[in-house]
């Protein structure tokens, strides 16, 4: 479905995960904290 994906689109996506990775980043640390064997 490479025709069907715009150029704007995919940027909106990239910066919807980073926003997702920056929220979750203080859990995983957290969670690290905790079990680091884990990760």
């Amino acid at each position: 479905m490479g025709g069907l994906e715009t150029p704007q689109k995919f940027l909106v996506s990239r910066n919807a995960m980073r926003r997702y990775a920056v929220a979750l980043r203080p859990f995983r640390e957290k969670a690290m904290a905790i079990d680091p064997a884990r990760y």
